[in-house]
């Protein structure tokens, strides 16, 4: 069977084509088995943000939704104002009683091996409650067994060309028009060609809709009853919000797919390990496990992905939801909702790299938390993962915010950095975070030897009225290995090791990644004199997430292109184009948030940073196409006569 290619242009279309008010009612169509379904709730809608957009970063025109179908041999009969989709079933080895080539071959080796082993074709034998007679012959069979469910037996190409395209029609005669074929008739599959000379099959479905695709077998056995097989109900809440204000979804079945997903973790697995024991790391074992877990457990947990794009004037929305099994473990984690952004008023405003809050003040999050201090190896050992416990007991919220270093990136990118935790009792984090550096104190991590020092405030005229800390980091001759010598002094600044201040203020503890008093004050200052959260730019882009957020986090993307293009400038001979950069940009955005047992991430990149990202993109290729060497305007004349010497 041909490959569909004016059906790969619908898919096309999909991928680049509308804010529904209600979850795409085409969902009721496709069937609960179905691997892959991507959602266009409706073409015109799409169209009409996509333009907006496009306007917006002073992109080329989007090309009208008939232009495209057109170009697909889809010139008339089909409803743009109602949600089409694409419905991928995947590969028939994963349909339940499958028997593909490799798994019936392997069964006739069992068979052979039964017959050897004594027993009948029916697994009984002279005694069904014997020994097998060849134990090895017996393994042989459980290997077999195992193979079954490898990756290796799924012919994944052929799979994703299973699929049905959901169009909604106006007349099913002219949608038929397009192929220059007539109905064949009540309940019979109606044969075209596409304008690019394959095979397609269609048949109408009730209510409007016809089903197309290239597997004639998968169309006729598609029944697309309204309400049949509800998909919408796997989607959780969270889902259902994606599903409700996209311009196009894509749902992925994780039940479809889990026997694959846990064995291609248990391969990675391995060979993780087997790099480790190659690289002779030590001391790590116990962070693999948690790895280990943390994979096994979202692959056990989630039952569906929901993923949606938004388009329009403002930017672009991007969001995946991870809908969990009911009473599942992460389930109970993502039960709550959140609200992480007071957290962000606690810390200080002005030019930033990066910010962000995390609420743990959920039972959910903190669990999750503790879960995983439990499964990893701390520098410290069991004092230090005691100290790590009851902190996370302790608090209820941890924000930091990434100052511009005052020196630029020379001078420390950690240099204006200031931690924040808000707590139940600040005097105790305090008291934690000193026994944290005391049970890290000597303790030794691969190859590397920590040495803490914990300064109290002395108060004196002179000295800092804080609290000081410091963590090194040695081989166990004392030295300090060599790239770390080039790296630390770029991150921390002069100091060349993690060191800072510690105060408690505001309900909670702060800690300074270097030792600046005004830094200090001017955190603690913060909730009255101006803070991260009261920025203005970051206030416009928090309407574009949604709420219950339990993480979110902000770039600031003019102050990162202030530090960075200087570097860019120097590179490429000072031809960027700084005039067109915005004086300010509000900063790209991101959150996590939890609803009903599924957790949804979202990431938006407004406007004005996808223009300016183009402007500074089409600036550096023009110059690389312009350089000496490149045959552009910056390629130098050979001189007359010279050349290549001839003998």
């Amino acid at each position: 069977m041909k490959r569909v290619h004016s059906l790969a242009a619908v898919c096309g279309l999909s991928l680049t084509l509308s804010a529904a008010m209600a979850a795409p009612p085409v969902l009721d169509r496709v069937p609960d088995d179905a691997l892959i379904t991507i959602v266009i709730p409706s073409p015109q809608d799409m169209q009409k943000n996509l333009s907006a957009l496009s306007t917006a970063i002073e992109a080329p025109a989007v090309p009208s939704v008939e232009d495209l179908l057109a170009m697909a041999g889809l010139g008339g009969g089909i409803d743009l104002k109602r949600s089409m989709a694409i419905v991928v079933m995947g590969p028939k080895e994963l349909d339940k009683g499958a028997a593909p080539a490799k798994k019936a071959k392997d069964a006739e080796g069992e068979k052979k091996a039964d017959k050897e082993s004594g027993k009948d074709d029916m697994g009984g034998g002279k005694d069904a409650d014997a020994q097998p007679a060849n134990p090895d012959k017996a393994a042989a069979k459980k290997h077999r067994r195992h193979v079954e469910t490898d990756d290796s037996d799924v012919d994944w190409d052929a799979g994703m060309q299973r699929l049905v395209v959901l169009v909604p029609i106006t007349k099913y005669e002219d949608f038929l028009s397009n192929f220059g074929v007539k109905p064949a008739g009540q309940g019979k599959v109606d044969e075209f060609v596409t304008n690019q000379g394959e095979d397609g099959y269609s048949k109408p479905l009730e209510d409007g809709y016809a089903a197309m695709g290239p597997d004639k077998e998968l169309v006729q056995a598609f029944t697309g009853k309204s309400g049949a097989s509800p998909l919408k109900s796997r989607l959780g809440k969270a889902g259902e919000a994606v599903a409700d204000s996209s311009d196009l979804i894509a749902i992925v079945n994780l039940d479809r797919v889990r026997p694959l997903a846990t064995e291609g973790l248990k391969k990675m697995q391995k060979e993780a390990r087997s790099q480790m024991d190659m690289m002779g790391e030590q001391g790590m074992e116990k962070n693999l496990d948690m790895v280990k877990w943390m994979g096994d457990t979202i692959v056990r947990d989630t039952q569906t992905l929901v993923a949606g794009v938004k388009t329009g004037s403002m930017g672009v929305t991007l969001e995946v939801v991870g809908a969990f099994k009911a009473e599942s473990y992460l389930a109970g984690v993502f039960g709550e909702g959140g609200n992480a952004t007071p957290i962000l008023g606690k810390l200080f405003g002005g030019k930033y790299l990066a910010a962000g809050a995390i609420d743990l003040s959920s039972p959910g999050a903190r669990q999750l938390m503790k879960d995983i201090i439990t499964k990893v190896e701390m520098p410290g050992g069991e004092p230090a993962s005691k100290a790590a416990m009851a902190s996370i007991e302790n608090n209820r919220g941890v924000g930091a915010v990434m100052g511009f270093p005052e020196g630029g990136a020379f001078s420390g990118i950690l240099t204006a950095t200031v931690l924040y935790t808000a707590t139940k009792d600040p005097q105790q984090a305090l008291k934690l975070f000193k026994d944290s550096l005391a049970a890290m104190d000597g303790a030794k991590v691969g190859e590397l030897v920590y040495a803490t020092k914990y300064t109290e405030p002395s108060g004196k005229e002179g000295d800092s009225p804080f609290a000081a800390w410091e963590t090194r980091m040695t081989s166990e001759d004392g030295q300090i290995p060599a790239q770390m010598q080039q790296a630390m002094p770029l991150m921390f600044g002069p100091a060349g090791v993690p060191s800072g201040y510690v105060a408690v203020a505001n309900d909670g503890l702060y800690t300074t990644y270097s030792k600046n008093s005004e830094l200090m004050n001017k955190s603690i200052n913060a909730p009255k004199e101006g803070n991260i959260g009261s920025d203005a730019l970051i206030k416009q882009t928090q309407g574009m997430l949604p709420k219950n957020r339990m993480a979110e986090a902000y770039l600031g993307t003019r102050n990162i292109l202030d530090m960075a293009l200087p570097f860019a400038a120097m590179a490429t001979g000072g031809g960027l184009p700084m005039d067109k950069i915005p004086e300010k940009l509000p900063p790209i955005a991101g959150a996590i948030s939890a609803e009903s047992g599924s957790v949804r991430l979202s990431m938006v990149i407004p406007a004005p940073v996808i223009k300016t990202g183009i402007t500074l993109g089409e600036a550096i290729q023009e110059m690389k196409e312009n350089a000496p060497g490149k045959g552009g305007k910056g390629e130098p004349k050979p001189e007359k006569g010279a050349g290549q010497p001839k003998f």
